[in-house]
């Protein structure tokens, strides 16, 4: 899966010699710009543990490389209001109730996970060669990443009665974006944290927060 969107990401650079683009700050408003590049989220940071039901493992999950592409448009010079897709080939589920001895291995079941983002980014100061921008928005964070589940239930002698069947969204939540950019030119770098009270990971929820660091490259104005 990786090699599908390295393969996706170097047509996008290719077309870099056919795409219009300004460096000229003055120049930027009222265009829209696409850009690509990759996403590398840190071990997420959190205490205590995550709700024991739950088939997968928290920091595997919200940790690694991810491949971002991004649309954005200037409302001013320093101003821009962005949407943002975040790929990544990663854990949905572990089949740990498969290991049945006292050690034992299973495998896990990767797929193709997302993560929307919209945001609005400010640059603040403007240096010789580079600007400085702050990043605010919200995301929408683990697409694709649901699973099916089934649980017995027991009457009030503890016989088993009856399995319920349904899907869990659990993995599935929202977050805010908050983050801290240097532009040169085609070349973003930035370093921020998605942060949520509500993660689903957690019963009853708790703070959860995952640091990430994220260099783009800007393709050219649409």
């Amino acid at each position: 899966m990786y090699k599908i969107l390295l393969v996706f990401l170097l047509f996008f650079i290719s077309t870099i010699s056919y795409s219009q683009h300004s460096s000229d700050i003055n120049q930027r408003k009222g265009n829209l710009f696409f850009s690509a590049g990759v996403d590398y989220r840190i071990t997420p940071i959190y205490k205590g543990f995550s709700n024991i039901d739950l088939p997968v493992s928290v920091d595997l999950q919200n940790s690694g490389l991810g491949f971002n592409f991004n649309f954005d448009y200037f409302l001013s010079k320093n101003l821009s209001l962005g949407l943002g897709n975040t790929l990544r080939y990663d854990m949905v589920s572990s089949n740990f109730d498969e290991i049945t001895d006292i050690a034992g291995f299973t495998k896990v079941n990767n797929d193709l996970i997302f993560d929307i983002h919209v945001y609005l980014d400010y640059h603040l100061i403007k240096f010789k060669k580079g600007e400085l921008f702050i990043r605010f928005g919200k995301s929408l964070r683990n697409n694709g990443a649901q699973y099916a589940f089934r649980d017995p239930v027991f009457d009030q002698n503890g016989n088993y009665f009856a399995s319920l069947q349904g899907i869990s969204v659990t993995p599935y939540h929202s977050t805010w974006n908050f983050a801290l950019g240097y532009k040169n030119k085609r070349v973003s770098l930035m370093l921020g944290v998605l942060t949520t009270s509500f993660s689903g990971y957690f019963s009853p929820d708790k703070a959860f927060i995952v640091p990430y660091f994220s260099i783009t490259y800007n393709l050219g104005k649409l």
